[in-house]
């Protein structure tokens, strides 16, 4: 996608939210959880998360909605999916209390099994939260 193309979708987004809203449809949240599909997890982790817990997205990159942005980090996988060791290292290097996972990769699933016990504390059409226990 260009920046061009990036900043139009954008731009779109933020008008129809606008509209929506000045209509009285939709509050934020709702609007982001209708226009979104990264938004839903991380809205629970704005919920539950310590501020300073580290997280780590795969498939989410959505740090704006993230409880905090600074120790949000992620991997944006190309359409035949993650490599599986880039992940696993990128979970090494930054040690994230909370991993958020696209549902139905058995492959990221299988990654987070080895060696720190993750367990699944969220789930939703598009992602799953797990949280290092």
């Amino acid at each position: 996608m260009s920046a061009e193309s990036r900043k139009f979708a954008i731009a779109c987004i933020w008008l129809a939210w606008v509209c929506a809203v000045v209509l009285g449809r939709l509050d934020k949240p709702e609007y982001l959880r209708a226009a979104i599909r990264t938004y839903r997890s991380l809205e629970y982790l704005q919920r539950t998360a310590p501020p300073s817990a580290g997280i780590f997205g795969i498939d989410n990159c959505s740090r704006a909605c993230a409880p905090n942005p600074l120790p949000f980090h992620c991997a944006l996988c190309p359409s035949g999916g993650c490599d599986v060791h880039k992940v696993a290292a990128d979970l090494n290097r930054y040690r994230p209390r909370y991993v958020i996972v696209p549902e139905g990769s058995a492959a990221m699933e299988a990654a987070l099994n080895e060696g720190r016990p993750w367990t699944r504390i969220y789930r939703d059409d598009y992602f799953g939260v797990y949280e290092l226990r």
